[in-house]
């Protein structure tokens, strides 16, 4: 049946939701994206809101606006707050200069994009500051050059890192960043951390130590190397050897990532943890792979698959799973969330890794069971019609030649896609 011209081009939605009265419409399938030249909108593919802010990426239909849509620029942000109606924020193809070298144009970004290790908790990427909206993002550039940048609606994008001899470098006397992670931001962007890759041969930087996790300095107007490859890995007797993205607190009061260690008495079963750094204090290890749980004799960490970190006073909370057969934990019982307040459950599922060579601009939101709920009271995406949405996934997945999977987080203010192979991965 159709309901009011309603079809699967035109039956999706982002739709705000106030105290009172009917949702709002913000935007429409098959309706013309502003900003774009007279371009459609395709699909959404990611949401965000801040306070009264909200941000999202979407696709356009190929062939029109001007300039005309084609895969190379078809990808953007748009936002929309109190002092601003909706806008075009940031789009794939658009020209960026950078601090130095030549304008060039933006091959591809990571906005709203799933962090390594957790469903999407302190990005930062999206933030009202009670006036202005801004979108963080990290920028591939078509020259080979990547930033991390800022930029809000009505202005140009602003460097807060780049590679080379740009803005934003490294602590490490005579190194320069060669490319970065993804972008983890306090909310009022003071404080901004990364897993980056430096440039081999500058800075005595060699393969086995050119990647780390660094955290910026407002003092020195640099990113400090919280940790590092080869570098000791805090309560162990190895070394680190792998990083995950690194999440941020909101209010910038700590820092915290999934890592991997090697060396010294450390093992495969054992060379899996999660660090913490709060601030002024020293790296310390929270839990660590094949150690005992509290409260579970007998059993064993076994993986983690996700990371938060709540606001100042609070640890990092995590989903984990334990070894089955060990403490009387079964397939049924080696799954749960911990942390502050939080105890081990049975569960089906629970976010998994992704591949940090797995990045781009953002695709369907098609939630897995038992991934359905939007957070935010304020903002959501409405389906007007369910089936027909679902008809119009399927065919763009068809179209597309690719697994479009998406994530949404139980506990964070933001809907977060899983990403996919795409230039913008770090290169390790």
């Amino acid at each position: 049946m159709n309901y009011a011209g309603v079809s699967a081009a035109n039956d999706t939605v982002v739709a705000r939701a106030g105290l009172s009265g009917p949702p709002v419409m913000l935007a429409r399938s098959g309706s013309i994206a502003p900003g774009t030249g007279a371009a459609k909108f395709n699909e959404f593919t990611a949401l965000s809101i801040d306070g009264p802010s909200v941000a999202f990426t979407a696709k356009l239909a190929y062939g029109a606006g001007t300039p005309k849509v084609t895969p190379d620029n078809g990808t953007a942000v748009w936002a929309s707050d109190p002092a601003h109606p909706l806008a075009l924020v940031l789009r794939q193809g658009q020209t960026i200069k950078l601090s130095t070298g030549p304008s060039t144009k933006l091959k591809c970004f990571d906005f709203l994009a799933e962090t390594d290790g957790s469903p999407g908790m302190g990005r930062g990427g999206h933030a009202w500051d009670g006036t202005h909206t801004s979108v963080r993002f990290g920028a591939a550039l078509a020259d080979g050059r990547s930033a991390q940048m800022e930029v809000m609606p009505g202005g140009l994008p602003v460097s807060i890192a780049e590679s080379g001899a740009g803005v934003g470098r490294p602590s490490i006397a005579g190194a320069t960043f060669k490319c970065f992670g993804l972008l983890a931001s306090d909310h009022d962007g003071v404080r901004q951390a990364f897993v980056a890759t430096l440039t081999h041969g500058m800075g005595g930087v060699t393969a086995a130590n050119d990647q780390g996790i660094f955290l910026f300095n407002p003092a020195s107007s640099s990113f400090d190397a919280v940790a590092r490859l080869a570098a000791p890995a805090p309560a162990t007797s190895g070394v680190f050897s792998a990083f995950d993205d690194p999440v941020l607190a909101a209010d910038g009061s700590a820092l915290a990532w999934v890592g991997r260690a090697k060396g010294g008495s450390v093992k495969g079963a054992d060379d899996a943890g999660i660090w913490w750094q709060p601030q002024g204090e020293a790296t310390q290890l929270v839990v660590r792979e094949g150690a005992v749980p509290a409260g579970v004799p007998g059993a064993k960490w076994q993986s983690f698959d996700s990371l938060a970190l709540p606001s100042a006073g609070h640890g990092p909370i995590f989903l984990a799973k334990l070894a089955s057969g060990a403490g009387g934990v079964t397939g049924a019982s080696n799954r749960g969330g911990l942390g502050r307040g939080l105890h081990r459950h049975a569960a089906t599922a629970g976010p998994s890794r992704c591949d940090p060579n797995r990045r781009q601009n953002g695709e369907i939101l098609h939630r897995p069971a038992g991934h359905e709920r939007l957070a935010g009271r304020d903002a959501l995406v409405q389906r007007l019609r369910d089936s027909g949405l679902a008809r119009q996934l399927h065919r763009r997945q068809l179209r597309h030649h690719q697994d479009h999977r998406a994530l949404v987080s139980r506990h964070a203010k933001n809907v977060f896609v899983r990403p996919s192979s795409s230039p913008c991965a770090l290169k390790s």
